[in-house]
């Protein structure tokens, strides 16, 4: 198990609660954002930047800084990516590749399948799912106004869905094609 603190720390705990191993930050305001697992490596989001770290020792094997401030990152066994204020970009590959059309994007959820990424701007927001290999779009669809706080959220991906939570409801989309399946109103 691996615990993040916000300042930045990092701890590897075992079953039995015995620490394997423990960092320090070196810079308290690089907060961490959240942890995903990749393979053996741990992908950990900070404001200013995402480290890939090796999860059984903890030593750093890459760092790729964010333009600005690292909006989210979600990794599976063997893909990561990440949005910052240039867009969605991939750490396939051992290098970053920028995707401009997505410079609104503000939360990513990758599976195998799919990488889906909230964004923001114009009169609504949106979800988009994009083939992981070629980020060729799958499906997009609007999941409420522009402004709402919830949209800061990932959407979340479980197989055949992708949820979406906003401020006033949570909406389930077909994570074959966009179908809006249902959706649950905050006041019900």
């Amino acid at each position: 198990m691996i615990l993040a603190g916000r300042g930045g720390s990092l701890v590897s705990v075992d079953g039995r609660g015995h620490v394997l191993w423990q960092r320090k930050t070196d810079n308290a305001s690089n907060e961490t954002v959240r942890v995903s697992l990749r393979g053996d490596d741990i992908v950990i989001a900070r404001l200013l930047s995402v480290e890939q770290v090796d999860a059984k020792t903890g030593a750093t094997k890459s760092v790729f800084t964010g333009v600005d401030f690292v909006k989210d990152a979600d990794a599976t066994q063997s893909l990561a990516f990440f949005v910052d204020k240039r867009g969605l970009r991939s750490l396939n590959g051992g290098s970053t590749s920028a995707y401009q059309d997505f410079s609104s994007a503000i939360g990513v959820s990758v599976t195998q399948r799919s990488v889906c990424v909230t964004s923001s701007g114009g009169p609504v927001d949106r979800v988009t799912c994009m083939s992981p290999d070629t980020l060729a779009t799958q499906w997009t669809r609007p999941i409420g106004r522009n402004g709402t706080w919830g949209h800061g959220l990932a959407p979340i991906q479980d197989g055949s869905r992708v949820f979406v939570l906003t401020d006033q409801d949570l909406t389930a989309f077909a994570a074959s094609d966009g179908t809006m399946l249902w959706t649950i109103f905050g006041g019900q």
